[in-house]
């Protein structure tokens, strides 16, 4: 069996082509990754805290 090429790409589909990729969220996480590093500490006790509570509330 040959294998032929894709087709010809239209205007829209190249669009939804770049949409649908997997590596599309990778760029808006990336981003939020960055912006959250600036609040890591503050997060990590936040982190930390809602645990605790969490376990101390006998919901565990």
């Amino acid at each position: 069996m040959t294998h032929r090429g894709p087709g010809p790409v239209r205007p829209g589909r190249d669009v939804r082509r770049w949409v649908a990729d997997p590596f599309a969220p990778v760029l808006p996480l990336t981003a939020g990754a960055l912006v959250a590093a600036g609040y890591g500490h503050p997060l990590s006790w936040a982190l930390i805290g809602a645990l605790t509570g969490y376990t101390l509330s006998g919901s565990v």
